[in-house]
């Protein structure tokens, strides 16, 4: 018996990341669109990754929504605490699922309207911008500008870069 070891070295090339969430959901029947505004912007001060609300009709045909957050493993308890100190619901449902996202950078473009972060996501030679939306709007308030202006100008800027 020879003693060698064999190594392999390869790149999958996908340009994805893999990663775990939590997710947590609970259904309202009986909380307003004022109060969910507020706690959406509280949950992502918190560290939720994301808020979204869906319509749902539930039991006894009441229309209601279905409240889902998803979060880090870390944050769970405290976004949890919110849910719950609101008074929204007495149960959350936690899950824990796989997440696939494209691979990232973040750079900061000058506009007229001030700097934009902007995230870069690169997926077979092409280059998707997602630029962050506060940033974008204080941009368009002082640059007395569309969304499109200003989205434009990143991408005239970016081009001019390459």
């Amino acid at each position: 018996m020879p003693n060698l070891l064999r190594v392999m070295i390869c790149e999958t090339g996908t340009g994805f990341d893999y990663d775990i969430v939590k997710i947590l959901e609970t259904n309202l029947d009986r909380t307003s669109p004022e109060i969910l505004g507020g706690i959406f912007d509280e949950l992502i001060s918190a560290g939720a990754l994301d808020v979204f609300i869906t319509p749902a009709l539930m039991k006894k045909n009441r229309p209601g929504q279905l409240l889902t957050i998803l979060c880090k493993q870390e944050n769970l308890d405290e976004l949890a605490k919110i849910v719950f100190r609101r008074g929204l619901t007495l149960g959350i449902r936690i899950g824990t699922i796989p997440r696939i996202k494209l691979r990232r950078e973040e750079i900061t473009v000058p506009t007229e309207g001030g700097d934009v972060s902007v995230k870069i996501g690169r997926l077979g030679g092409r280059e998707l911008l997602f630029p962050e939306y506060d940033d974008m709007v204080k941009a368009m308030k002082n640059a007395d500008k569309s969304y499109d202006d200003i989205y434009f100008e990143i991408l005239s800027s970016l081009r001019k870069e390459t």
